[in-house]
């Protein structure tokens, strides 16, 4: 009986000392583990009281709705160019933007300014603009800009067209075979060698802008005058007219540099019924007599075409008289730049 108990309680204070080894293991884990210190992060964290980005301001935007592309506009006629703003939005300006000019070397022509919160500017075409050919597909849009520091912009989504104000249909058509080429003019103008004894002493000009008479030392050999004999006139006026000099003796690059007496104004690329030519801003003067040219050249199957619209002036009777009223200017330059988009080579 002694020896059965003996047996049972060694088996007995193995299992105890197993669970105080244990159990002591598990107390010093724990213990070790508190004395480790946490990690924080000490990095600013986000709180709710920080401002939201203000997400209408930063979507906002202006934005065109008309011309915005494909419509055809009238030059002299009045239309509304409409756009969409903001309400925070401040003064804006608007320009036009025409892609025939190639070089993009001439600034976009600034058409006027408006509050931004009118949303509409009323703008009539001037003549000066040179009107898109039948040919022609539009090359004009509108840009608008905001006058901030937020610096809002928009433009045209397509293209737009400006015509001419004078339907060409009942225009007469000159061709030259000879350096083939054509263009159409209306009937208050009239080819130099079609002009009446009459319509030539009332076209008559010290510089010789209607080149009808050869005597002239500045007309140009094989040159084609189309003069205007309309009875619109203006204190000083005394002639306009649509040149054309093809010149088979000069070099393209020649004809593409910038001409003398420009003005010191940079030479323009223009597209005119896809045709590329470089336009610069002229002038001469003489014993009272003042002549304006702007001359568009083109080079074509070695040939240089150089197309002169001139306006020829002398003193006024006015004692005050400060060159030509600029409507008038305006009007007789719209005259001749309709012509010039109605220019086109046969050959």
């Amino acid at each position: 009986m002694k020896n059965l108990q003996k047996g049972f309680i060694v088996p007995l204070l193995i299992v105890i000392i197993a669970i105080l080894v244990i159990g002591f293991g598990v107390y010093v884990y724990n213990n070790k583990k508190a004395e480790t210190p946490a990690v924080v992060d000490t990095e600013t964290q986000p709180t709710n009281d920080q401002t939201a980005p203000d997400n209408k301001q930063e979507n906002a935007s202006i934005t065109i709705l008309s011309p915005n592309g494909g419509e055809k506009l009238q030059i002299g006629k009045a239309y509304e160019i409409k756009w969409t703003a903001p309400a925070f939005s401040s003064q804006i300006q608007l320009f036009l933007m025409d892609d025939r000019t190639g070089s993009r070397q001439a600034e976009p022509l600034l058409i006027g300014s408006a509050s931004a919160a009118t949303g509409k500017y009323l703008w009539t075409i001037p003549s000066t603009i040179i009107p898109n050919s039948a040919t022609d597909k539009g090359s004009f849009k509108i840009e608008i800009e905001e006058k901030s520091l937020r610096g809002y912009s928009d433009m045209s989504d397509n293209y737009f067209s400006i015509i001419s104000s004078t339907a060409t249909s009942n225009w007469k058509t000159y061709t030259n075979t000879q350096y083939g080429f054509l263009v159409q003019y209306p009937s208050d103008f009239v080819l130099t060698s079609d002009l009446t004894a009459t319509q030539q002493k009332s076209v008559s000009s010290y510089m010789g802008a209607c080149p009808w008479n050869n005597t002239y030392a500045n007309v140009e050999p094989n040159e084609i005058g189309l003069c205007y004999v309309g009875g619109q006139t203006s204190d000083g006026f005394t002639a306009a007219a649509l040149n054309v000099i093809p010149n088979t003796s000069t070099s393209m690059q020649d004809c593409q540099k910038t001409q003398q007496n420009n003005n010191s104004q940079l030479t323009k690329q223009t597209i005119i019924g896809g045709i590329n030519f470089y336009e610069d801003a002229l002038g001469d003067a003489g014993l009272g007599h003042y002549l304006s040219i702007d001359s568009f050249r083109s080079y074509h199957a070695g040939t240089c075409y150089n197309i002169e619209l001139n306006i020829e002036s002398q003193v006024g009777n006015s004692p005050s008289w400060n060159g030509l009223d600029s409507d008038f200017v305006s009007m007789m330059s719209g005259k001749l730049k309709s012509i010039l988009s109605t220019f086109k080579f046969t050959k």
